[in-house]
């Protein structure tokens, strides 16, 4: 009997071994099946922070504020995404600070605008570890501020940036103050620096000096008055000190250090002029060291200085820094160098050195004479829109890169605008892109960083030239009833019967609305009648079929989908789509309708989709999706029933999903594949021939994919 019910059990043991091998077979089948090909640009974003593994040669981590976290293996010739686990929300992207557990550098913390999250396979999965969403990270303050036990990797202090100090023994599953102080400063300033001392002292830094935290005495202490904007500390291994540890501080425009522990300072070095040094790195055993310095007044001056011989003597780091034009097409115009994040020195060759700054990482293999810029496979921009011209080219509009181009379908870019140097009219964000005449006519949707106002950039001549637009447009951004804190230019449409005519949608009640185009783009009018919400994502679309019809889509109290069947003269709310907020919308060759949303009130906010195959007249939800977040789409102009949404983040719970659908919505495939981890796709498009599909990512710039 115990022999039949052993056999028994070893068949069950068996049979769900067979069942986990073919589920991941399937898997793995689906996602071969499903096969993305990177069809963008690098860098050109902020990276905040970068750190070598010491244990392992050529691993390298480097941070985005956007993108999420990456990591290298061949000492940043080449980066991937290692995001799994922090998709759950936009803030979880947003990567200040990083740090890896001496003992056992398998084991990572990252400090995020979202959260704390732990990882113990080097990257590969991030969990989170502040229960109680207590704390949070800033760039650019806080960025050193997780402290990990040299001996135990799981026994961790953290400073967030509400001047707040936590510890956990148990890697974050539960979280205690400190000699009953919440913040040892008494402050909500950031904490910048957290280090444990040789002593096992915990000493934190903030823009309001230093504070120690004795576990002996279990009481805070100023062990340095008058120090003031401490923005960064790191200790280092001295053969001079033999095996004990040496602290040093940037405080204002000095580096200090102390070889007991934070009982005595010394100075090392002061840096002229009016500036304040914010980074340092000392590696052990040796006699380099790099400091970041920025402007005391702020802006976008600032760099890195080395020395070779323990601070004796410095030298300017900044003279030859050589950007990679092929990879990041910004360069034409973006300012190279400046204002710089981080620095660090290879553990296991310390002539080679990697700095990050606003727009890219570089590499010193030669102690910071040279710098060569290091961003293959790091992608760090946020897509707003994607399209193909009939001829195949590809549109990338971006917030703060502006327009790129590829004329080769994606394996390399050129920038339409800006091209010549920063240029307060043209610099910042760019949202809609629409091309008409075989290229010829190319308009765009700009918002420039340093002008209140929206605009349109309009060329004639293929993309040689373009001309500002601002006519019949309002002189400033609209504020009341708006997307985001500002009403922006983020819908656009033209006629396909009638390029010449075009519509522009910017979010607001106090100056946005509808405008109306007769001329191509040069001048706009404000449209006499307007739907009755005007709270515009990006749904504005012309039927091909017929121009009278129009399609508006809008959150808000009283959003939905806004149909018209006269060019705008009236408009009407269309009564099955109730308490949907409508994000995107497409109208297939032969004038099938879809608008995707999600439906808004309760917790739930699940994207959805609709379809009307009678010009508007009826509308039917024929699916909603696992997840929270936006929804993009795109209709396939070759094949009518082909369309393809993305489900993307908005604030919380997006898987970042692709699906695709052959049959006008009914059924669905998902499509995600291997894309890398993320946020979803703000963008998609089908190519004229219908042989790829393009998205554009909501970080990461464009992918895509072959049908």
């Amino acid at each position: 009997m115990l022999h039949l019910l052993l056999n028994r059990r070893n068949v069950t043991f068996m049979y769900l071994i067979a069942c986990i091998f073919i589920a991941a077979l399937v898997d793995a089948n689906l996602i071969n099946k499903y096969h993305w090909e990177f069809a963008g640009w690098n860098g050109g974003g902020c990276f905040p922070y970068i750190e070598f593994d010491h244990h392992i040669k050529g691993r390298v981590y480097l941070t985005s504020d956007v993108a999420g976290i990456l990591r290298s293996d061949d000492g940043g010739d080449h980066w991937r995404f290692i995001t799994k686990g922090l998709n759950d929300k936009v803030d979880n992207l947003n990567v200040p600070t990083l740090a890896i557990a001496p003992s056992d550098s398998n084991v990572l913390y990252a400090g995020t605008a979202g959260g704390l999250f732990v990882s113990k396979n080097a990257g590969e999965l991030w969990e989170p570890c502040d229960l109680n969403k207590e704390i949070f990270f800033a760039r650019p303050l806080s960025y050193r501020s997780i402290a990990i036990n040299r001996r135990d990797p799981y026994s961790i202090c953290i400073g967030t940036s509400k001047g707040a100090v936590f510890c956990s023994k148990d890697a974050g599953k539960t979280w205690h103050i400190l000699g009953d102080k919440k913040n040892p400063f008494s402050s909500d300033k950031g904490i910048t620096a957290a280090i444990f001392t040789d002593r096992g002292d915990l000493l934190v830094s903030s823009v309001n000096g230093i504070a120690r935290y004795s576990f002996v005495d279990k009481s805070w202490s100023n062990p340095q008055p008058g120090l003031i904007n401490v923005f960064d500390m790191s200790t280092s291994l001295q053969t001079v000190t033999g095996k004990r540890q040496k602290i040093y501080i940037a405080a204002q425009n000095t580096l200090l250090s102390s070889s007991d522990d934070g009982k005595t300072w010394s100075k090392i070095y002061e840096l002229p002029g009016k500036g304040i040094i914010i980074r340092i790195d000392i590696p052990d055993y040796s006699k380099a060291m790099g400091l970041v310095w920025e402007d005391y007044w702020g802006g976008y001056r600032g760099g890195v200085i080395v020395s070779h011989n323990i601070g004796k003597s410095w030298q300017n780091s900044d003279n030859s820094m050589n950007p990679d034009y092929k990879s990041n097409p910004t360069w034409v115009w973006q300012y190279i160098g400046g204002r710089t994040n981080s620095v660090k020195f290879n553990p296991f060759n310390q002539s080679a050195i990697f700095r990050t700054d606003w727009w890219a990482a570089w590499r010193s293999d030669n102690g910071g004479i040279t710098w060569q810029e290091k961003t293959l496979g790091a992608p760090n921009t946020c897509g707003t829109q994607v399209t193909v011209d009939d001829q195949g080219y590809v549109y990338a509009a971006e917030m703060d890169a502006g327009l790129q181009v590829s004329k080769d379908g994606g394996k390399s870019y050129s920038s339409l605008f800006p091209t010549k140097s920063f240029d307060n009219d043209v610099s910042g964000h760019v949202w809609r892109v629409g091309v008409f005449g075989n290229g010829r006519n190319i308009i765009a949707t700009s918002s420039p960083w340093h002008r209140n106002l929206n605009q349109v950039m309009l060329s004639t001549n293929g993309g040689k030239s373009f001309e500002i637009i601002r006519n019949g447009l309002p002189s400033f951004r609209p504020r009341k009833n708006t997307t985001w804190p500002e009403g922006l230019p983020r819908a656009l449409a033209i006629d396909p019967k009638d390029p010449m005519t075009v519509y522009l949608g910017i979010d607001g009640d106090d100056g946005g609305g509808l405008f109306v185009s007769k001329d191509g783009g040069r001048h706009w009018a404000y449209s006499s009648s307007q739907p009755e919400e005007k709270r515009i994502y990006s749904a504005l679309v012309v039927d091909p079929t017929d121009s009278d019809r129009i399609i508006w889509g809008a959150c808000g109290h009283k959003g939905g989908l806004y149909l018209t069947r006269n060019r705008g003269k009236t408009w009407e709310k269309i009564p099955d789509i109730k308490k949907t907020c409508i994000f995107d919308a497409a109208i297939s060759s032969k004038g099938i309708m879809y608008a995707v949303g999600v439906i808004e009130g309760g917790t739930g906010k699940k994207p959805v989709f609709y379809s009307s195959e009678d010009h508007g007249k009826s509308w039917r939800l024929l699916k909603d999706f696992i997840g929270r977040g936006g929804i993009s789409i795109a209709s396939d102009p070759r094949i009518d029933k082909r369309v393809a949404v993305s489900v993307w983040q908005a604030t919380a719970g997006s898987d970042g999903k692709i699906f695709l659908s052959n049959d006008a919505g009914i059924s669905w495939s998902d499509i995600t594949g291997d894309l890398p981890d993320g946020l979803g796709a703000k963008s998609l498009v089908f190519s004229k021939n219908g042989e790829y599909l393009y998205i554009s990512r909501y970080a990461g710039t464009i992918y895509r994919m072959k049908l």
